[in-house]
């Protein structure tokens, strides 16, 4: 009661005195209402910063989210083999639809025979509305991605000239060299398990080779060449001729040149088709070793390169 009645005393006064102040500020050290207040305030504080830091965080991946769906959709786009525009053009294009194109790093790419990988690189970076306060004024994140689009089981039909024009300014020397450098692409490495080419060598005829020739009921005149006679119908399907069919004739309209030709319209056995080959070696071979003919039937040579590739020549 004293306590209290001193207090009062002091309170009474006017202006207290100094023993009184004194003994009111001590008074007041010890006292514990209130505290309560500043740990609830400091509390309210963290969870504010907390909760920043959460807002801060999802807007950083709300942003990256919408990167990525985009880096995603626009590099499947560019890996497409039917795709006809570069790749790197193809992915700016999306992202600028989107309006992140100053997100896009960059785009790497590479086209080969039946396949086309594509790769990007894009980064986020949001500016933050809470982390400011402790001095980090932006977020950023790196996004990235790949696609590729592979073909396996590659057929191909390489249609040949081996007319005897081929001998002027020595393009037969060309192709040679052309050819030699296409085998060695598309058979590279593991592709030579899964791809396979067609040569067509054409003159003024096709020679179909024995085997094909008596499938296709040749009567045969003559035994240097297994050329069949086509019909005007034949050009127009992917299908096999239906036999029987005539050899065609052997003859010659222009005059040989023995140095690169050999005689007849009608390439030799030696320069019949090749089906379903995969050695390097071996075509290498063939490319070097075919000889010129007379007279030149596109027409024939694109209609049986069609053909070996029907399904149904399987």
């Amino acid at each position: 009661m004293e306590r209290y009645d001193t207090d009062a005393r002091c309170m009474a006064s006017a202006p207290p005195t100094v023993d009184c102040r004194r003994l009111i500020l001590i008074r007041m050290t010890k006292r514990e209402d209130g505290g309560a207040m500043m740990f609830s305030l400091y509390l309210f504080v963290l969870m504010l910063m907390i909760g920043g830091l959460a807002v801060d965080f999802m807007r950083v991946e709300n942003a990256r989210v919408q990167i990525q769906q985009t880096m995603d959709r626009s590099l499947i786009a560019a890996a497409s083999l039917k795709q006809t525009r570069p790749a790197d053009a193809v992915v700016d294009d999306y992202f600028q639809k989107a309006g992140l194109q100053s997100s896009l790093v960059g785009v790497t790419w590479t086209s080969t025979l039946g396949a086309r990988q594509v790769s990007g690189v894009a980064e986020a970076e949001v500016q933050t509305l809470f982390m400011s306060m402790l001095g980090i004024d932006f977020l950023s994140t790196a996004i990235g991605g790949s696609a590729e689009e592979h073909v396996s089981n590659i057929e191909i039909s390489l249609v040949l000239d081996i007319s005897g024009s081929m001998r002027f300014g020595d393009q037969i020397g060309k192709l040679r060299v052309a050819a030699k450098q296409f085998f060695a692409t598309v058979l590279e490495g593991d592709s030579a398990l899964t791809t396979s080419i067609n040569i067509v060598p054409y003159a003024g005829m096709v020679n179909v080779g024995p085997t094909l020739f008596n499938r296709y009921g040749g009567v045969r005149l003559q035994n240097t060449s297994s050329c069949i006679e086509l019909e005007a119908a034949d050009y127009n399907t992917m299908a096999e001729p239906a036999g029987p069919r005539v050899q065609v004739p052997v003859f010659m309209k222009w005059t040989i040149d023995a140095a690169t030709m050999n005689w007849g319209w009608c390439p030799t056995d030696n320069s019949a088709i090749m089906i379903a080959q995969n050695n390097i070696a071996s075509l290498n071979s063939f490319i070097d070793n075919v000889r010129l003919h007379d007279g030149t039937g596109t027409q024939t040579g694109v209609k049986y390169g069609v053909m070996l590739l029907n399904p149904a020549m399987r």
